[in-house]
């Protein structure tokens, strides 16, 4: 998995620094490793919005956040929104939370407690654990839901552990992607 270790990984949006994050997400299993209780973990984010106040969707609708990018991001290839105010909530169910929380940051108060209130709606959201074997795939979208990890019980770093690969996929380019990219 991506940033091995054995800690948890927070559900999270793939590229969420990102304007215009993968669509879809696909995981591979390689290898699944020594440890048989590790799990990917999904939420929908259909059931996190229906915990929130509307209040807070509509705060998370609006340029009030930055999303910071984490130091193993190479950036120098991507159009990372950093510096400017962005949502953290785009069309029907596009949530974009970044791997480490603690890089997004609110602009104002109103918007820090929109924040904690989407924190908080994560951690009452039903949970969808999948541990994989080798062979499984799993490919799901990734602006309908957001994953995370179980933290590893039995993590070795001797070659043996799991093994995952993901590939992202999006719908249509953008008309710079279309005209700068060989595909």
């Amino acid at each position: 998995s991506a940033l091995t270790s054995a800690k948890a990984l927070s559900f999270h949006q793939d590229m969420s620094y990102v304007d215009h994050p993968p669509t879809m997400l696909g995981l591979v299993c390689v290898r699944e490793g020594y440890d048989t209780k590790v799990q990917t973990t999904l939420l929908d984010n259909r059931e996190i919005l229906d915990l929130l106040p509307q209040k807070a969707v509509d705060i998370l609708r609006q340029p009030r956040f930055l999303i910071h990018t984490s130091d193993w991001v190479d950036t120098a290839q991507i159009n990372a929104q950093e510096k400017a105010g962005r949502p953290l909530l785009h069309g029907a169910t596009n949530i974009h939370i970044p791997v480490d929380h603690a890089n997004m940051e609110s602009l104002d108060k109103e918007a820090e407690w929109a924040l904690e209130q989407l924190k908080l709606a994560m951690k009452k959201a039903p949970v969808h654990n999948i541990h994989f074997e080798a062979g499984d795939l799993l490919l799901f979208s990734n602006v309908r839901a957001v994953h995370g990890r179980t933290p590893y019980t039995d993590l070795r770093f001797d070659g043996g552990d799991r093994v995952m690969n993901r590939g992202y996929f999006r719908k249509g380019l953008t008309t710079e992607e279309r005209t700068t990219r060989m595909i």
